[in-house]
């Protein structure tokens, strides 16, 4: 507005100038002629049409100055940057707005002020270096500086500067760099934590790497990795003292065939290029050949890695020491056979004892069938006689004497009754159990035999299945009989004893004894010591002697306790 108004005025001032000029002009000129004057007419009107167009351009270059200047006016003081003048001294010459605004200093009391009085103590000797070399025409065009505590509301900015060379002004911009200090800052703070994290996890990744490599080279068996021509790219510690070599030796060096035995070389030539196109293979029977020249089986079983595209890249083969395994089938095939053997010979002996048990048997018939005939049948007999006797007899006073005879006689067969009796299977072992028995046994041997025996029992119950009960009566009625035919004493004791699912039953005799038991054994028929003996061991039980220094001998009956039979219902 103010340039539109002074246009009239200039216009004036232009027409004044040039009225003055002319009429100089004219007076210094000479007169001129009518068609000089003409043309001299014609060059002032052009003349002036040009001066016109030209005050016109003027005018409008001026009105864009002016226009410029405003909006450079504007971006100066309204900029984002703050923008200051300083001299040599760093005093405020011209400021900004937004350096006002910074600096926390009203823009009108901003202009005059040192710099420095508005910066914080650490930063004035800072600023003051930085402004010399600024006029030196040295040093960085650049600095970062602190404000006064409460002069601003942004503790730290940017100076950025620009000085003419030999000027004694300059430019600077001040630049708000709270923020991007701040951001500074945490980013900092940020990388720490990152590096920390980033080292916490190398370091963690370096133990596992430790742990997997450990677990690699430490495993049970041996671990390599072959390429697709057999060379040997990586073997861990186990398969390297499989093979006595150095990985130094191996990896990279040796080919995998140079590791095995002509003896399985066909083998591996076979079946490593089937591996190579299916990608697996498990239990492969290898024979290795250790440097010292000793060879060893193994189990080989392989993976194939192969990249995207299906390329083969290598293999990830595990290796077994197959010399236990083999050392273990030879003693389990040793094993199947000794104990075959022992089946067999166990099959032997239970078909001999059960050709003895059947020839004892027999001759327990024959023993019975001898005592009834010899002992009782005789008895009979003579019994028969006597009561003929007696019938024919006509008075008391030959009766009573033969009635006498003929009770004694009666009374000797029931005794060789009870002895058969005893000898079988006597009524109150079913009754009443095996101690009961023995302790019936006992009076038997003191009236048959004349030896005292003294049971000794624990108290325990001792539940025998009727078969193991006569088993064990027979068995200490035949030790007592030895006792009382080979012991040469008239004493003895049989204790019974249940320890755990064990029942024990020793036989101990008071005489001098015989020197040699296995004599005894020997000389034994029917059911004998030598019958005892194997008929436990075939019932899972046990036989032993021992005799003390001076006394007699001590057997021992060992037998494991049968379950009872369930009984049927009636």
């Amino acid at each position: 507005m103010s340039s539109i108004a002074q246009r009239p005025r200039d216009s004036a001032r232009v027409r004044q100038r040039a009225e003055e000029l002319l009429t100089t002009q004219a007076r210094d000129e000479d007169p001129v002629g009518e068609s000089q004057a003409l043309r001299l007419l014609h060059e002032l009107q052009v003349h002036q049409i040009e001066l016109e167009m030209q005050n016109t351009e003027l005018l409008e270059t001026r009105e864009r100055l002016a226009t410029l200047l405003t909006e450079f006016t504007d971006l100066y003081n309204f900029a984002p940057v703050g923008y200051l003048t300083l001299d040599a001294d760093g005093i405020i010459r011209r400021a900004n707005l937004m350096a006002a605004s910074l600096l926390g200093v009203d823009r009108d009391r901003l202009q005059g002020r040192s710099l420095p009085r508005l910066l914080a103590p650490d930063s004035r000797r800072a600023f003051s270096e930085f402004l010399a070399a600024q006029f030196s025409g040295k040093g960085p065009s650049n600095c970062e500086l602190v404000l006064a505590d409460g002069s601003g509301a942004a503790p730290w900015i940017r100076m950025e500067a620009a000085f003419p060379a030999g000027g004694q002004e300059g430019q600077v911009a001040l630049i708000d760099i709270s923020e991007t200090r701040e951001a500074h800052a945490l980013l900092l703070n940020h990388q720490e934590r990152l590096e920390q994290l980033v080292s916490e996890r190398t370091r963690d990744l370096e133990v596992r790497n430790a742990e997997y490599a450990d677990l690699y080279n430490r495993a049970p068996c041996g671990y390599h990795s072959l390429d697709a021509q057999g060379r040997i790219l990586a073997m861990n510690d186990t398969m390297l003292r499989m093979v006595g070599y150095t990985r130094e030796e191996v990896v990279g060096r040796m080919n995998i065939r140079n590791l095995i035995d002509a003896t399985s070389q066909d083998r591996f030539s076979v079946r490593f290029p089937t591996f190579l196109e299916v990608g697996l293979c498990r239990d492969v029977e290898i024979n290795f050949r250790r440097r010292d020249g000793s060879v060893f089986p193994a189990l080989v079983s392989a993976d194939a890695k192969r990249d995207a595209s299906g390329r083969f890249l290598c293999s990830l083969s595990t290796v077994v020491d197959n010399t236990l395994r083999q050392e273990a089938e030879q003693k389990r095939q040793a094993s199947h056979e000794e104990l075959e053997r022992q089946v067999l010979e166990r099959t032997r002996l239970v078909r001999r004892l059960a050709v003895e048990a059947t020839v004892a048997e027999e001759r327990e018939r024959q023993a019975i069938a001898h005592d009834l005939h010899d002992d009782l049948g005789q008895l009979l007999h003579v019994t028969s006689h006597q009561l003929d006797l007696l019938v024919a007899a006509r008075t008391s006073a030959e009766r009573e004497p033969l009635a006498a005879q003929m009770k004694a006689t009666l009374a000797k067969a029931s005794r060789s009754v009870r002895s058969l009796t005893s000898q079988l299977s006597p009524p109150v072992l079913e009754t009443l159990g095996l101690v009961s028995a023995l302790l019936w046994l006992a009076e038997e041997m003191e009236q048959t035999y004349g030896l005292k025996v003294e049971i000794r029992d624990d108290g325990s119950p001792k539940p025998l299945s009727p078969t193991l009960s006569t088993f064990l009566f027979r068995a200490a009625r035949e030790l007592l009989i030895n006792v009382a035919k080979h012991s040469g004493g008239h004493a003895a004791v049989l204790s019974t004893v249940l320890t755990g699912q064990q029942l024990v039953i020793q036989v101990e005799d008071r005489g001098p004894g015989v020197e040699d038991l296995d004599l005894v054994l020997k000389r034994t028929q029917g059911f004998g010591l030598r019958s005892i003996r194997e008929r436990l061991l075939q019932m899972g039980g046990e036989l032993s002697a021992r005799r003390s220094p001076g006394a007699g001998w001590t057997i021992t009956l060992g037998m494991p306790l049968a379950p009872e039979p369930a009984k049927e219902a009636p």
